[in-house]
């Protein structure tokens, strides 16, 4: 999945995190912390909402270009989860309207089984 943006817009995002057993979690495990980092902050960054899960929030539109958000959670136990979204920004060429909320998900994998 990748999300397109207009420059200066922003758009709703929602973190989706799954259970080993593969159901969707309403919130963070508990003793999990959540972190989002953008790989440039000046084409796309993630704005937190109010969310006292931080699980949702805005992803924000700045100058054209390319950029990788990523959202790390780190288990109580030490491991982490990670997922990226490729997001492209673009100057605003048409105005449409209607609204659409990206989601993207995180499952843990089982570690690899030895040959």
């Amino acid at each position: 999945m990748e999300m397109n943006l207009i420059c200066g817009r922003r758009e709703a995002l929602r973190a989706v995190l799954f259970s080993e057993a593969g159901e969707r979690e309403a919130s963070l495990p508990k003793g999990a912390t959540l972190a989002w980092e953008s790989s440039d902050p000046e084409v796309a960054k993630f704005v937190p909402g109010s969310s006292k899960h931080a699980l949702d929030g805005h992803v924000e539109g700045g100058i054209p270009g390319h950029a990788i958000l990523s959202m790390t959670v780190t288990l109580a136990d030490g491991s982490s989860l990670i997922g990226k979204l490729p997001i492209t920004v673009f100057e605003l060429l048409y105005s449409m309207p209607g609204r659409v909320i990206f989601e993207f998900g995180l499952e843990k994998s089982a570690p690899p089984k030895e040959a």
